[in-house]
């Protein structure tokens, strides 16, 4: 057999038994909520002193290519201070950006839980 048809499927059957040694118990103090409906989950409600301290495991993926937020940049995870979605100083002009749904969805979650919560919004 040809060395290079070999090599090969040596490394075929490499890569197809390389998910068979990685795998590893799911993390039950791990949970990713999706957050789609974009405008909808923006929010309306005023943002106030009391809500830009969200509980240090609940983090949020910034999901705006336009700016920065906290110093954080696209498809990188952050504290969730509001807005979650978008960021303050680019939210649309019939939307300033406030509080929304998984805010509070969150917040509730890591108080009962006591785990680490994600919220993924949808990616504009």
């Amino acid at each position: 057999m040809n060395s290079k048809i070999l090599k090969k499927l040596v490394g075929i059957a490499g890569l197809m038994a390389l998910p068979l040694t990685t795998m590893a118990a799911p993390d039950p103090n791990f949970h990713i909520y999706l957050m789609v409906g974009q405008s909808n989950m923006e929010g309306q409600g005023a943002i106030e002193a009391q809500d830009k301290t969200p509980p240090a495991n609940l983090v949020v993926m910034h999901d705006d290519k336009n700016c920065t937020q906290d110093g954080k940049s696209y498809l990188q995870w952050r504290a969730a201070v509001p807005p979650l979605i978008r960021c303050m100083s680019k939210a649309h002009n019939f939307n300033n950006g406030g509080l929304g749904p998984g805010d509070y969805f969150g917040r509730g979650n890591c108080r009962t839980r006591g785990q680490w919560i994600y919220c993924q919004p949808g990616l504009h």
